[in-house]
């Protein structure tokens, strides 16, 4: 399943060597180096999805993945790397989801475009490897996939050539469009020059084939109108206080999530206030429906200034906090809140607590019924009151960062 994010009505690859890096990382502070000893310049490097820790909870973070496991990252490093393109070699189990979300990629592939060099600097392929194809591969190369999979696992493995190479050349559509972040300021007192920032994403699918129903609209009522309604409200319970907070307050609505975290990519490197003067991201995502629980799962959590007030918060609503729950799954690198976080500026986002006020009212609706499918619609039936008790504990986070003297930094990055 392979792309390009070039403005080029052709992309090829002449004569293209395979490269099998591993994991495809590099992370001197876990002392792990995919690339040490081989030149991978103009090549095409295949990596596996995740990281060490998913295999050996000994390495990296166990199986709570970094950013190092991540597809995303795999891209990134290829760049840096001086590759001219990178297959990531899909897993059902490391991936955390099948081949049909790899598969999903038939469709258009968006990118943030750059004028001035119509994307030459990026990757000219990028995609995914099936891991039925990538053992032909191996086959062809006359190596031992099983072999090459568990070496790979274990630290001192070494990237090689895998001495086959393939002629690749795919013909491109592409089209230059524009579209928008939307947000709204309201202006703090004696350190207005300084922001909090709250998130949620407003794009969505659209539409694809209708589903059981008939219906092929992806209405995205949980994901993300959810959210977006939190970041209205609390604007609209901002504005109406007596007295304004120091800092200014930052409603940010970014596009293009779902496609790669590229609105809030855009708005990080062309911010309304410099990174270094925003003083954290709190970021919602698919709060709603959600019932009443004791406790709060904060992904990035336990590694900022921002724990003590979300404990606080949290606290006085007679709930407790679960800071950096599983996420061996990725997903605290998969919503815009990441974005700051690259930048250096502290950020969350809420998931679901499991911990029930009432059992008896337990989710009518969980994730795997709506999630990024068209039966993401709102029902009158939805029970709010967990995600209200969220957006209020979160209001009283914005509040004591936006009026605390200092900003709130990372403990443990």
């Amino acid at each position: 399943m392979a792309w390009t994010a070039r403005a080029e009505k052709r992309v090829e690859l002449p004569s293209a060597e395979f490269v099998f890096c591993g994991f495809g990382i590099t992370a001197p502070e876990f002392g792990w180096n995919d690339f040490e000893g081989i030149d991978v310049k103009g090549k095409i490097i295949i990596a596996m999805v995740n990281d060490p820790g998913f295999y050996d909870a000994t390495l990296f973070q166990g199986r709570s993945m970094t950013y190092y496991g991540r597809w995303t990252y795999k891209f990134e490093e290829a760049l840096r790397q001086g590759a001219a393109g990178c297959l990531v070699l899909h897993n059902t189990a490391a991936a955390s989801y099948g081949w049909n979300v790899a598969a999903n990629h038939t469709g258009p592939n968006l990118a943030l475009y750059d004028e001035d060099t119509r994307n030459a600097g990026t990757l000219a392929l990028k995609g995914w490897l099936h891991e039925d194809g990538c053992r032909k591969l191996f086959k062809a190369a006359g190596m031992d996939f099983d072999a090459a999979m568990a070496a790979a696992k274990r630290p001192g493995f070494r990237a090689f050539p895998l001495k086959v190479r393939s002629n690749i050349a795919m013909d491109v559509e592409y089209e230059i469009n524009e579209t928008c972040n939307v947000a709204g300021v309201l202006p703090g007192t004696d350190l207005k020059d300084e922001a909090v920032v709250f998130s949620a994403h407003w794009d969505h699918f659209g539409y694809s084939t209708p589903d059981e129903t008939g219906d092929p609209i992806y209405n995205g009522a949980s994901d993300n109108g959810s959210g977006m309604a939190a970041v209205l409200l609390l604007a609209k319970k901002y504005a109406q206080l007596p007295q304004r907070p120091r800092r200014s307050m930052l409603f940010l609505i970014p596009t293009l999530e779902e496609s790669g975290l590229f609105g809030s990519e855009f708005y990080c490197s062309h911010p309304v206030f410099p990174m270094d003067k925003t003083a954290a991201c709190i970021n919602f995502d698919c709060i709603a429906p959600e019932p009443l629980t004791h406790d709060v799962v904060v992904l990035g959590g336990g590694a900022t200034g921002l724990d003590a007030y979300i404990t606080a918060a949290a606290g006085a609503q007679g709930r407790y906090v679960v800071f950096n729950d599983d996420n061996s799954d990725g997903w605290f690198f998969r919503s815009d809140h990441f974005n700051f976080v690259k930048k250096g500026v502290p950020a969350v986002v809420i998931e679901y607590g499991s911990d029930l006020v009432d059992p008896s009212r337990p989710n009518k609706y969980p994730r795997s019924m709506w999630y990024h499918k068209p039966s993401d619609e709102y029902r009158e039936d939805w029970d709010f009151a967990g995600t209200i008790a969220h957006v209020n504990m979160m209001f009283s986070v914005g509040l004591s960062v936006a009026n605390a003297d200092r900003k709130p930094s990372f403990t443990n990055k």
